[in-house]
């Protein structure tokens, strides 16, 4: 089967307006994002200070809520006045307490961690591949070890 020219005009024309988004300029990718400057390896001492606050104040802040909420995870006792679905709703209440007290613990040790690659200048660099970590990355997880390509 032939094409007749007009089909081929159309084509071509259904082409041309498809295509008329892109500058002339443009490489044949419609549009990326503008990449940022990463985060240095070699982080200045401000910054460094900065988190180093941040990851103080953020483990003070857990050592209080844990030292708070030490009782949240204690014992239920087996008591015949409780009924046995509130018996069993102070179980729950209990393992999520304790979920959480663990979830809390394991963070302080990442703090921990951030603050001994802070002394060792492998502070916002990723564990994994080595590449620097993105500051803002930093910013909301100041104890995180990986970039985001790797977490």
């Amino acid at each position: 089967m032939t094409k007749s020219p007009a089909s081929s005009a159309s084509t071509a024309a259904k082409a041309e307006k498809n295509e008329s988004w892109r500058d002339s300029n443009s490489p044949s990718r419609p549009f990326s994002f503008p990449r940022k400057p990463h985060f240095h390896l070699f982080v200045n001492a401000d910054r460094i200070e900065h988190f180093r606050k941040r990851l103080q104040d953020l483990a003070e802040e857990i050592s209080n809520d844990l030292a708070a909420n030490k009782d949240d995870a204690g014992i239920v006792e087996l008591d015949t006045s409780i009924g046995r679905l509130s018996r069993m709703d102070a179980m729950q209440n209990q393992q999520m307490a304790l979920e959480l007290r663990r979830r809390r613990e394991n963070q302080l040790l990442r703090i921990k961690n951030a603050f001994k690659r802070m002394d060792k200048g492998q502070y916002g660099k990723c564990g994994k591949c080595g590449k620097p970590i993105d500051e803002a990355r930093l910013e909301v997880f100041p104890d995180v070890v990986t970039c985001v390509a790797c977490a």
